[in-house]
């Protein structure tokens, strides 16, 4: 220490020791010579420059001792800074007179360091701890909180009151939790051993309980003091999350899909256990590797280029790859590689979702090859059905056709008895074209192939043409066919073909099994609007048990080689069939061995449900050919038999030339004026008849030729497709001689008709 007598009258030392120079590095001389004063830092210097005697004066006439204390900078000799305490006395002389001051300066940079640090210590902790996430808060040694950051109000919800009057932090932990918290806490503050880090429940004001994570240290303030301090981290939703990765991790490491997850250049990071079971690779194998390894060779180049592409613009990339196992088996895979970005957007990793499908692509080879077997077999059977339709009808109408004939050449010479053989030659063909029909009919159904045209019909006049179809044989076994109309004129939509079908066969059936009495026939409308046909006979029924089998396809009450009744067992299962086709209601009521009534309900103006088509137009009839010459036709058919047919039907009003193929048809056409066409569908050579029909009604030179197609392929989607060719008219075989001759006459002049 430098001790010091400072004269008032001369601001002069009067006695400075040596140590003066210690200290600062001037001499006592020097002191005086340049005056304290000067040595004094400008920041510091107003503690000196106003020192005040008449302070002093003043304190020491009240009865005081004054004293006067100062710290302050001074530079020293060499330049450096340093920190003094002054504390000096009043100085008297033998009189009690004041002539100066007695001090003590002593070096107090050390602890004026030290005291800055601590200063700047405590506000670096007061400013982390006001803006930390963490819930921060000092206690003294009873565990009373003394200080709390934002933080902790935030998590708990509580307000200052209750933070800083509860008796202890202990007040705010859940009961589970402070067992072990104020032990520890206890053993923290007598400097025992304790668990610095653990975790705890904090309870929230509203009562909900949080997961934390708790530090204890010590505060030192710039008094000395030392604080506990204890710092807490919510982490219930950290918890959480680290569960949900703990299932994430597990779920994935246990999926049954493999899991690839690669870096930007493709490298291969992660792989789950799917994927070693799978490829036969362990994880150390394929690490660092790219999945490259597992290329078959199936796929192209540009595959390849396509999948990276898709990845590297940040999109998920789906599709079917074959890859290659380990021992060099092929298998598929189903694949899904996701980029994965992190916060700023940017790419860091692929992750492929890969589930091995060669059970599935193998399986589904097999059901296309079964698939495709089925429609090869569907298609041979609906070609068989077809060809048999057209071998049974193309002979068919060669011998009705020429019956006609004999009949019309010999009629002269025939005796009665006579009739009856051209009529039972008419009826076995009109059974064998019915059952052949149903055929090829249910066989159309089942595959899905038949289709409905819907129009606007009138019942009325559908059920009259067919009654007078039927009556003749209705006479035959002197059966009253009786017919009550009711029918109000109120049109239907439905397909004529199908509702002609439905008449027909329910009027067939009531004819065939009935033996004696009535068949009443009724048309009357319902209360909704729609139209009721109802057909009632007196056969022999239909037992109760049998009724659950009526519509089943190739059944018959009586059944095996000694069955009363002809038939295959169609009939009723294609009328149920037609019926749904309509969107109609069918219903039956029997009793065995007195009658059946079938009723069936159509609904007005409602479009067939089941088969929602197009309607193919028809295309308008050509004008009928008004000239004063005989009338040229071109039969285009290639059965011998059936062009002698239509030839001695035809010959003597008409001009005929015949062609069996496309090929002599365009010939006949370059040399003659043909005037109309009977087109056969099935001919000989490359083209069949629908073929030559659009041909001829493209160009220029032909298309105004009416054309009629005359086939044996008779089925409602043969007709369809004639008409759709361009054919003007449709005549199916077998045919009468007067159907024939009405289709011709719709095309030919008043002078050509017969």
């Amino acid at each position: 220490a430098v001790i010091y007598h400072l004269k008032y009258s001369t601001m002069k030392y009067d006695y400075i020791n040596p140590a003066i120079e210690k200290l600062t590095g001037y001499t006592p001389e020097e002191i005086n010579e340049i005056g304290f004063k000067k040595i004094v830092v400008k920041i510091s210097r107003y503690h000196v420059e106003n020192f005040n005697i008449d302070l002093i004066v003043a304190d020491r006439e009240q009865g005081n001792t004054p004293e006067w204390r100062a710290d302050y900078q001074v530079r020293t000799k060499d330049g450096r800074l340093i920190w003094l305490s002054d504390h000096s006395y009043p100085w008297l002389d033998k009189a009690g007179n004041l002539i100066g001051g007695i001090g003590i300066l002593e070096d107090i940079t050390e602890r004026k360091l030290a005291e800055k640090v601590l200063t700047e210590s405590e506000e670096r902790f007061r400013a982390v701890s006001e803006y930390s996430f963490n819930s921060i808060c000092i206690v003294n040694e009873a565990g009373k909180i003394i200080w709390a950051n934002e933080a902790m109000f935030k998590m708990g919800g509580y307000t200052n009151e209750q933070i800083y009057t509860a008796d202890s932090f202990a007040n705010f932990i859940a009961p589970e939790s402070v067992e072990f918290v104020i032990p520890n806490f206890m053993n923290f503050v007598r400097g025992e051993k304790y668990e610095h880090h653990y975790e705890f429940y904090f309870i929230r004001s509203d009562g909900e309980k949080r997961l934390c994570e708790k530090y204890m240290t010590h505060f030192q303030n710039v008094k000395g003091s030392r604080n506990p301090v204890i710092s807490m981290m919510d982490i219930t939703e950290r918890r959480q999350a680290e569960k949900d990765v703990i299932k994430l991790a597990h779920t994935v490491q246990q999926s049954p899909v493999s899991v690839v997850i690669t870096n930007l250049t493709g490298e291969i990071e992660y792989v789950n256990n799917k994927f070693c079971e799978l490829t036969g690779y362990t994880k150390e194998e394929v690490i660092g590797k790219n999945p490259a390894i597992l290329k078959s060779g199936h796929h192209s180049k540009s595959f390849y280029e396509e999948l990276w592409t898709t990845i590297l613009s940040g999109n998920i990339w789906k599709g079917e790859i074959v890859n290659k196992k380990k021992n060099g088996d092929i298998y598929w895979e189903s694949e899904s590689i996701s980029p994965l970005v992190n916060k700023e957007g940017v790419i860091t990793h692929f992750v492929a979702m890969k589930e091995d499908i060669t059970e599935k692509v193998k399986n589904i080879a097999e059901l296309f090859e079964a698939k495709e077997k089925a429609e090869t077999a569907s298609k041979l059977k609906d070609a068989f059905i077809n060809n048999i339709s057209h071998e049974i009808r193309t002979p068919l109408n060669g011998i009705t056709g020429l019956s006609n004939l004999i009949k019309e050449n010999y009629a002269q010479y025939m005796v009665e008895d006579d009739e009856s053989l051209f009529t039972g030659i008419d009826v076995s063909a009109q059974r064998i074209i019915r059952t052949v029909d149903m055929i090829l009919n249910y066989s159309r159904l089942q595959s899905g192939e038949f289709t409905v045209i819907p129009k606007q019909l009138n019942l009325f006049e559908i059920c009259e043409h067919i009654i007078k179809q039927n009556r003749e044989a209705a006479e035959v076994k002197s059966l009253k066919l009786l017919f009550d109309n009711r029918y109000d004129g109120t049109k239907i939509t439905g397909d004529e073909y199908t509702i002609t079908q439905i008449v027909s066969n329910l009027l067939d059936n009531a004819i065939k099994y009935t033996n004696k009495g009535t068949i009443e026939i009724a048309l009357f409308p319902d209360t909704d609007g729609g139209v009721t046909f109802e057909i009632k006979d007196t056969g022999i029924g239909i037992a109760a048990e049998y009724l659950e089998h009526l519509f089943e396809p190739y059944m018959q009450e009586d059944m095996g080689y000694g069955r009363s009744y002809e038939g295959v067992g169609l009939g009723l299962a294609l009328t149920k069939k037609f019926v749904e086709l309509n969107n109609a209601v069918l219903s039956v009521e029997s009793i065995k061995g007195e009658g059946t009534t079938f009723r069936i309900k159509f609904n007005k103006g409602r479009i067939p449900l089941k088969s929602e088509i197009d309607v193919v137009k028809k295309v308008e009839p050509v004008k009928p050919i008004v000239t004063k010459k005989e009338t040229i036709i071109l039969v285009v058919e290639d059965d011998p038999i059936n062009q002698n047919v239509i030839r001695r039907i035809l010959r003597k009003q008409f001009k005929l030339f015949f062609a069996d193929s496309a090929e002599e048809a365009y010939e006949v056409l370059k040399k003659n004026e043909i005037e109309l066409i009977l087109m056969d569908i099935s001919i000989r050579g490359n083209k069949d008849g629908l073929e030559l029909t659009k041909e001829l009604k493209e160009t220029k030179k032909y298309a105004h030729i009416p054309v009629i197609a005359v086939t044996a392929h008779a089925g409602n989607e043969d007709q369809k497709n004639a008409l759709a060719a361009g054919c003007d008219e449709y005549l199916a075989k077998p045919f009468s001689i007067d159907q024939l001759l009405r289709k011709i006459e719709m095309f030919v002049g008043e002078e050509d008709k017969l």
